[in-house]
């Protein structure tokens, strides 16, 4: 289960971020000037401080770094930490679980999609299996 999600409020540096998720495009930042990956998007490398960055195809696939489950009055739902293959780590929803399994540090997981009230479909994470969606 995912707890429903929010509308996000656009601002410069997260716009175009969302108009890619928009399309069911996960990226993240990359810095031209010393080649690394980041996430959040923002106007600067947080690396180097630079201003030439641009948002860059990620293939949504890593790992869980942690996760917690939150419990609510509607059902409980998992929170993680993602470090993706391209090195970055993003704050997550976690959905489709292993098969026969809990939830485990390390454990695979790819991208999905969720859509929130307004129809901005935002990224969460399930188990990554092996098979293609």
């Amino acid at each position: 289960m995912t707890f429903p999600l929010l509308d996000p409020q656009p601002t410069p540096a997260s716009a175009p971020w969302l108009e890619a998720c928009l399309r069911r495009e996960l990226r993240v930042g990359m810095c031209s000037t010393c080649g690394r990956a980041h996430f959040y998007p923002r106007a600067f490398c947080p690396h180097c401080h630079a201003d030439d960055v641009s948002l860059a195809f990620s293939a949504g696939r890593g790992s869980v770094y942690a996760w917690t489950e939150v419990q609510t009055r509607n059902g409980p739902y998992t929170v993680a930490y993602v470090r993706l293959d391209d090195g970055v780590t993003l704050l997550t929803q976690l959905g489709r679980a292993p098969r026969d399994a809990a939830w485990s540090s390390g454990a695979r997981v790819r991208v999905a999609w969720a859509a929130a009230p307004g129809g901005q479909w935002l990224p969460v994470f399930e188990a990554d299996e092996g098979d293609d969606p």
